[in-house]
């Protein structure tokens, strides 16, 4: 509650969780901030101190990793990156690109879309994205964790209670409320994940959806990193009526690009049943789209 915590002369007192908390805090020559934590003589960066002791990290990235099962026959999916200038780039591997993305310090609230039709495998990169970041997280690589939420044709005007529900029920993850995680997405502790975007217009209109989207981003002050998966139609749709959009938006810096997943070719197909012995199933899967 910021209500309970007190600064004085470069100390903060505060009450987290049942515990009483004093920070020192201090700064270099460079502006970055640093605290010390009362009775310990470890000084770390604001910023580490937050992840460690109020987002718990480690914690979630283990729970994650416990939800959501690892994809044995899971092959590289290569795509199109399209940037806000109409420029175009190919990717061999999917996952990989989103995450040399979100590794990236964005200079505005970096929204990346991921595009497919029903059924090519959004949900399966949103999932793999997850553990490899909760693996690199949980090794030290990367001080983020992304958190995949599926939306499911659910109404978004509700998008905070959907979001802790989603920790709590899945990740069986409690502790976070929803003004924490805008905080931790805009400090970049956190990439949230919307799968199935589309879907909320089955439940709600077309505009209403999009400003909702616009609302959550402009919670994010032009700050932090969010991933949408959704239909290749929707997004079209989405870009020919920005009007709902911008106007939740004006104040706010947004930063849009677009993977756009590709099929298979027969190469790759071969690959995976050969390396991972998958059923006849994904031939006839290929064979039909094809």
């Amino acid at each position: 509650d910021p209500d309970e915590v007190m600064e004085e002369r470069g100390i903060v007192c505060c009450r987290i969780n049942g515990r009483d908390i004093s920070l020192e805090l201090s700064q270099d020559e460079d502006g970055n901030l640093y605290c010390k934590e009362e009775g310990t003589s470890q000084k770390l960066a604001a910023k580490r101190w937050v992840e460690v002791n109020l987002a718990h990290l480690d914690d979630l990235a283990a729970k994650i990793l416990n939800a959501i099962e690892d994809e044995d026959c899971f092959v590289p999916v290569p795509s199109i990156k399209d940037t806000a200038d109409c420029e175009t780039s190919p990717c061999d591997a999917t996952t990989e690109a989103l995450l040399e993305d979100l590794r990236a310090t964005p200079f505005a609230t970096k929204t990346i879309y991921l595009l497919a039709e029903a059924g090519e495998g959004k949900t399966i990169i949103m999932n793999r994205l997850a553990r490899r970041t909760a693996e690199l997280y949980l090794e030290g690589k990367i001080h983020f964790v992304f958190l995949p939420i599926e939306l499911g044709g659910r109404p978004f005007m509700r998008f905070d209670d959907l979001l802790i529900g989603h920790l709590a029920e899945k990740f069986r993850f409690r502790g976070y409320y929803f003004k924490g995680v805008v905080e931790l997405v805009k400090l970049g502790l956190l990439v949230v994940g919307l799968d199935g975007f589309e879907e909320m217009t089955v439940e709600g209109k077309d505009d209403k959806v999009i400003s909702s989207l616009g609302e959550l981003l402009s919670l994010f002050d032009s700050k932090g990193k969010v991933v949408i998966s959704a239909r290749k139609a929707f997004y079209e749709f989405a870009l020919q009526n920005q009007a709902p959009l911008q106007d939740v938006m004006r104040s706010c810096e947004i930063e849009i690009s677009a993977y756009r997943l590709q099929q298979w070719t027969a190469v790759q197909l071969i690959s995976v049943c050969s390396t991972h012995r998958c059923t006849s199933s994904y031939l006839t899967i290929w064979q039909v789209r094809k």
